[in-house]
């Protein structure tokens, strides 16, 4: 099946990993597409970022997406509410002093990295900070060991971080050099 609706380039996809049903898409049209799988049709379009959008995620129940962008924000949208587009929610640039460019949403908690070098977690359930760890170079990715303990980070400084999620303590370093 083929998926079109995005006037620019696609920067992220995200499968719905609680019903398998949709997925959401982002890219440099400054908006969000939710889709259905077995249709191929738009199911609701996000806006409300002034740049190009670099990532999304649901929340583990697949009822909130987020996404991440160019313009130092990420934006919170309520799946549930189907006549809303914008976001009911928004981290701006007290947080985010580049692109935010990857999301992790746990139950409780949401990781971003951001070209500024700093992994940031904040706990949804009061909508606070609760840790921002500094790197050297800009992050561009983060990703959560299977076991739920510990965060990977992708660094452009060609190296890959394995920290403790609870205290941020690096535990391994790997380099593609």
């Amino acid at each position: 099946k083929e998926y079109k609706g995005h006037g620019y380039e696609i920067t992220d996809i995200r499968f719905d990993d609680a019903s398998n049903t949709m997925f959401a898409t982002c890219g440099g049209d400054k908006n969000v597409f939710l889709w259905d799988i077995a249709t191929a049709k738009t199911l609701r379009k996000f806006w409300g970022h002034s740049q190009r959008i670099n990532c999304i995620t649901f929340n583990p129940q697949c009822n909130v997406l987020l996404s991440g962008s160019f313009d130092q924000t990420v934006l919170f949208y309520d799946l549930k509410a189907f006549n809303k587009s914008k976001p009911f929610y928004k981290l701006g640039s007290q947080y985010f002093k580049d692109s935010v460019t990857d999301l992790l949403f746990t139950e409780y908690e949401i990781f971003a990295v951001c070209m500024d070098g700093h992994l940031r977690t904040f706990d949804i359930r009061n909508g606070k900070m609760i840790k921002d760890h500094a790197c050297n170079q800009g992050l561009t990715s983060v990703s959560l060991t299977g076991d739920g303990k510990c965060v990977l980070i992708s660094c452009l400084d060609d190296t890959l971080r394995l920290m403790n999620k609870l205290n941020g303590k690096l535990l391994n370093e790997y380099s593609h050099s």
